[in-house]
């Protein structure tokens, strides 16, 4: 996307045919409609006639990657920010909540922030003041901040507004967490909101699923419904389906959070009847008869449950073959919330991790920048740059290990990393992954593995998947001694590089 004059892109509009004007918007990147120019030309209008003849470098839609957050306008200078959004009528409350999660992003950037909000219709103008109520205001304002900014040269937008600054994760970013530095998007709000109301009632579904892949905020939605809840005085109770991380430790140092170890069932199970709610995260990896237990005991007690799950995130033949989801959904007939828009994991991403695990899922338009691939036919010699990457702060995850001694795996892995176990749910930036000889691809294109030696029985791809999932902004694969796997990969990579050269 690139910056443009708003005059000329009115001009542009109204003294040539559509062929060329659509040429014109692709070319700076901008998505308008013939209503929302309108309403941009009613507000170009009124500064024309109030002597603003220069309205240069503005930003059209921009929209902030893998977020639900797009500026109408903006503007960013050497020393301030100018938002406008423009608006045909005027809905004061979401107008204003508008402004106000636009702020939230924009003080990210750390500069003096101006939001103002037109109405095509009034013609009037409106922002927030220092109590953010939402007020009209004389046009004298804007024009004074416009006059005043100082614009840079160029300006690489993408760059300024990197989802990690923005995406907070309860466990990787606590204190952002405790300190509520996030926003949800419009279809989590909404789904809090209904899921709280139920809780409140108490009369609805014993039941109720969260159900999300990795990287639509499931996590994130989850655990900002229990610190809600929490902060409402609410005795809240969360069973996590694997090791406590690190973040989780730090909220159980805080008032009111209680999140468990499914490890540590037998402890608590007795006594559900103290709590208003449980929360059973990363419920789809359950045993059998821990599930009915609890499945017994919250209708027992009369209590409400949340099933917070993502049905591909299994370690194991055995844990798909308990399909605990199919039970949540069918059997218990919980009333279950489904999570589709991926917030997390960027488009690029996300576009490689189908690919690389499900050969029809190609996707030609999209430039693998963000994706390193490597091989090595010497273990160690992959192991000691996998190595040299942490030192550069990457994040290596171990393919899990076996209490009952070495396995083929071993050769290229660190004890000390962390296993694709003790990492579910968590997000980080930039991840290595590792693709040995173990796997292939069955008959219908999608990534497998053989069964490995002395193993714990869980499936590599499926905690491939998961390493891989958890990434915010870059991978790199390694490929240790697997040319078939390694050549497709380029596949992946390469068929995207040469569409861009020709086009």
């Amino acid at each position: 996307m690139k910056p443009i004059n708003l005059y000329s892109l009115i001009s542009t509009y109204k003294n040539f045919d559509t062929e060329v004007y659509e040429k014109f918007k692709l070319h700076y990147g901008i998505s308008l409609k013939e209503s929302e120019l309108e309403d941009l030309n009613a507000f170009a209008l009124v500064l024309y006639e109030k002597g603003i003849f220069e309205l240069n470098s503005f930003f059209i839609g921009y929209k902030i990657p893998q977020i639900n957050c797009e500026f109408d306008l903006l503007r960013i200078g050497k020393d301030s920010i100018i938002n406008i959004e423009l608006k045909r009528k005027l809905n004061p409350i979401k107008a204003k909540k508008q402004l106000v999660d636009h702020l939230f992003y924009l003080n990210f950037l750390e500069q003096e922030k101006f939001c103002f909000t037109f109405v095509a219709e009034e013609k009037k103008l409106y922002t927030l003041d220092e109590n953010n109520e939402f007020i009209e205001i004389s046009f004298d304002i804007i024009i004074d901040q416009l006059k005043r900014q100082k614009l840079k040269q160029s300006i690489e937008i993408n760059e300024l507004f990197t989802p990690s600054k923005f995406l907070v994760s309860p466990f990787n970013s606590t204190k952002k967490f405790l300190r509520k530095s996030y926003i949800l998007t419009e279809h989590q709000q909404n789904i809090k909101e209904d899921i709280i109301g139920i809780v409140n009632k108490n009369d609805t579904f014993n039941f109720i699923g969260i159900k999300g892949g990795p990287g639509t905020g499931k996590t994130l939605l989850t655990y900002d419904i229990a610190r809600t809840l929490i902060d409402a005085r609410k005795k809240v109770l969360i069973i996590h389906c694997a090791e406590l991380n690190s973040g989780q430790k730090i909220l159980n140092t805080h008032l009111g959070w209680e999140i468990k170890s499914v490890s540590d069932f037998s402890m608590y199970i007795d006594h559900l009847s103290e709590y208003d709610l449980i929360i059973f995260d990363e419920s789809q990896r359950n045993k059998r008869d821990q599930f009915d237990i609890l499945v017994d005991k919250v209708k027992e007690f009369n209590k409400i449950c949340i099933f917070s799950y993502d049905p591909k995130q299994c370690f194991s033949d055995w844990e798909f073959k308990r399909k605990i989801p199919e039970i949540i959904e069918v059997e218990l007939e919980a009333k279950v919330f489904p999570l589709t828009n991926t917030i997390r994991i960027n488009e690029e991403l996300s576009s490689f991790i189908n690919n690389l695990f499900d050969k029809s899922k190609v996707n030609s338009s999209i430039n693998y920048k963000n994706i390193d691939i490597l091989f090595f036919n010497n273990s160690k010699l992959a192991k000691k740059h996998i190595e040299t990457l942490e030192k550069l702060d990457w994040e290596a995850f171990s393919y899990t290990g076996s209490w009952f001694g070495e396995v083929s795996y071993d050769r290229y892995q660190n004890y000390y990393n962390p296993n694709a176990h003790q990492i579910i749910g968590q997000e980080f930036d930039n991840i290595v992954g590792v693709i040995d000889e173990n796997f292939y691809y069955d008959q219908f294109g999608l990534l497998a593995s053989n069964h490995v030696s002395k193993s714990p029985g869980y499936n590599m791809d499926k905690m491939l998947y998961q390493i891989l999932t958890r990434a915010r902004q870059k991978i790199t694969l390694i490929v240790i001694n697997n040319k078939k796997v390694f050549e497709y990969c380029l596949q992946i990579t390469s068929s995207s590089t040469e569409k861009n050269k020709i086009n």
